[in-house]
């Protein structure tokens, strides 16, 4: 609460103060304090790696939105309300996971997707999906996806047949 309360300003110049203490750092400080980072994050239970997880989604996609110029009227609570209750993809029904102190994301990562990208980041148009989800349905409209995956059903058995597989 206290934090929220700060103005822009503030909490730009916190950032500021944050980023030139960790640059006066030695490398060996900075391993320290990554190992430290490490543990500390391998120590949280999947609540609280869930709700890490939906604030980082949450700043980041502020940050894709002002960058692309994309409206954004989101708050935290919007991006929780949209994660899946039974943590699970709600496109390819695979379990999300969100592993702890580790920032290589797999194809169950959890992703802020937009469901129109271009409406932006606005309630009602976000949906929590896998990362496997999220690049299928990067570059394509849904009835392309769709052709998509017919087309690779059919070949796939096709090819499963013939090969006795």
């Amino acid at each position: 609460k206290w934090y929220a309360s700060r103005s822009e300003e503030q909490k730009e110049k916190d950032r500021k103060r944050k980023r030139e203490h960790y640059a006066s750092l030695s490398e060996e400080q900075k391993e320290k304090q990554r190992e430290y980072d490490k543990k500390r994050e391998a120590s949280l239970d999947l609540d609280q790696r869930r709700n890490r997880k939906i604030g980082y989604m949450y700043s980041s996609a502020r940050r894709r939105a002002k960058d692309k110029e994309l409206p954004f009227n989101l708050i935290k609570q919007d991006v929780a309300d949209a994660w899946p209750k039974d943590d699970y993809c709600p496109a390819l029904r695979i379990p999300l996971k969100v592993r702890p102190g580790n920032k290589i994301p797999t194809n169950n990562s959890p992703n802020l997707d937009r469901i129109i990208p271009r409406l932006g980041y606005v309630k009602g148009n976000i949906a929590v999906v896998s990362r496997l989800a999220n690049q299928i349905m990067t570059s394509a409209r849904p009835s392309e996806v769709i052709k998509v995956g017919r087309w690779f059903d059919e070949k796939y058995y096709e090819v499963k047949d013939k090969l006795n597989v």
